[in-house]
């Protein structure tokens, strides 16, 4: 028997954008580690927002982490 103990996995959170047009914050639909957000990550994501309608595209550098668990 291993005396290794198992690494727990990082809880995951939803990632929040702000809609342009109302100005809500809105989930992505995406979860992620918190640490994994802080990375030079340049891609860029899509989502229709619930708010306005409209497809939003955005990159982490708009993001945040939804402050509580999911």
């Amino acid at each position: 028997m291993s005396t290794t103990a198992k690494k727990e996995p990082p809880e995951l959170q939803r990632v929040m954008v702000r809609c342009e047009e109302s100005g809500e914050g809105v989930p992505t639909g995406m979860r992620i580690d918190p640490g994994s957000l802080e990375s030079d990550n340049r891609a860029t994501h899509t989502f229709k927002c619930p708010h306005c309608f409209r497809e939003h595209t955005w990159s982490e550098h708009d993001a945040w982490i939804e402050a509580g668990p999911c």
